[in-house]
């Protein structure tokens, strides 16, 4: 990821696999969202780094970070919402059409089947939403959120507006927060560099 490479040249960077997720070990637990950032705590002690944080979560990982900076608000130095999921966008297959929706209940199914795949963190997203809900604080630290500015032509309208809807939401979690455009990017802007004009 060029932007990770960029950021390691002047700060400490800790790029966190959950499990389950590319080449990361099947999960043996429940991932839901306390499990990840407990399980992400852990791995930073053991690699010797000390909070605060400045946390950045992609996709998924914008609940983990949401979560982590509601449970331990004092270990975030501040928060990065790239291209990140919000707890409403569990609602958005609503959206989506019949053909999206049968393919992703016939994915649920074949994971059910799977039983290194029960485990998986998108079987337990809405537990992770649920754990957002029941804490109400959100510390008051610099917020960002980044969305992508490449229209995605598999996602219909009414989802694409949803979703940035809820992007736009996040703003809200703290005084100090600012959006930002990737415009030349989609759903993935950590693939870009700065000098690509990422941001």
């Amino acid at each position: 990821m060029k932007i990770l490479l960029e950021i390691s040249e002047s700060s400490s960077v800790f790029s966190y696999n959950r499990f389950g997720v590319t080449g990361s070990e099947h999960p043996k637990e429940a991932q839901d969202g306390i499990t990840i950032v407990e399980t992400l705590r852990e791995a930073l002690t053991i690699a010797g780094f000390e909070p605060p944080f400045l946390l950045v979560g992609h996709s998924l990982g914008g609940l983990y970070a949401n979560l982590y900076a509601r449970l331990y608000p004092n270990e975030a130095a501040g928060i990065v919402f790239l291209e990140s999921s919000h707890p409403k966008d569990i609602n958005l297959n609503q959206h989506q059409g019949k053909i999206v929706k049968t393919l992703n209940k016939m994915l649920s199914m074949f994971d059910s089947l799977s039983p290194h795949k029960q485990f998986n963190e998108v079987n337990f997203v809405k537990r992770t939403v649920d754990q957002i809900h029941q804490i109400d604080r959100f510390p008051e630290i610099p917020l960002y959120v980044v969305t992508g500015g490449k229209e995605n032509r598999m996602m219909p309208e009414e989802v694409r507006k949803k979703r940035l809807e809820n992007q736009l939401d996040l703003l809200s979690l703290s005084i100090g927060s600012k959006h930002i455009i990737a415009e030349k990017s989609g759903h993935f802007p950590q693939f870009l560099s700065s000098r690509e004009g990422c941001f």
